[in-house]
């Protein structure tokens, strides 16, 4: 059994699902365990090839002392920008796009929302005003040594 079979097999069931649905591979809680399929040399991994990260291989650069790390830190920044590219960049630029001067083209849901907060607002406020009423009421009730009546608003 090679290292990454025994390290997969320590971790528990939901991690070990959780790296299986990340590289492909496997199926409900046990999943069968990444295999290399091809050789120590020429390694070949069964990655999800729907994932962006999929065409990084970990090994690809093993045996390059010089210049193995940065290449593969290169196929990382460059996963990382196909990444980017294409979850995160069409939402910015669909948001970016929909910035006027004056505020925003979605006027119709802030301007629901600013009426939302101000009507909350005054009802935060009114609820205040009538728990704080109903203390100096209860108060002023139990206080039996107040010569003076409470005033008429109250």
């Amino acid at each position: 059994m090679s290292w990454l079979q025994d390290f997969l097999q320590s971790l528990p069931d939901a991690a070990r699902q959780d790296f299986f649905d990340f590289y492909g591979g496997g199926g409900g809680s046990q999943g069968a365990l990444v295999e290399n399929t091809g050789t120590p040399t020429s390694p070949v991994y069964n990655y999800n090839p729907t994932n962006n990260y999929s065409g990084v291989n970990p090994d690809a650069y093993a045996g390059d002392d010089k210049e193995g790390a940065s290449r593969l830190f290169a196929d990382i920044i460059r996963a990382q920008t196909d990444d980017y590219l294409n979850r995160f960049a069409p939402i910015e630029d669909f948001l970016a796009g929909t910035i006027t001067r004056t505020g925003t083209t979605f006027l119709e849901g802030d301007m629901a929302r600013t009426r939302e907060a101000v009507m909350g607002g005054g009802l935060a406020a009114q609820g205040q005003y009538s728990r704080n009423l109903e203390r100096a009421t209860a108060l002023w009730a139990s206080n039996s040594t107040t010569l003076c009546p409470p005033p008429a608003h109250w």
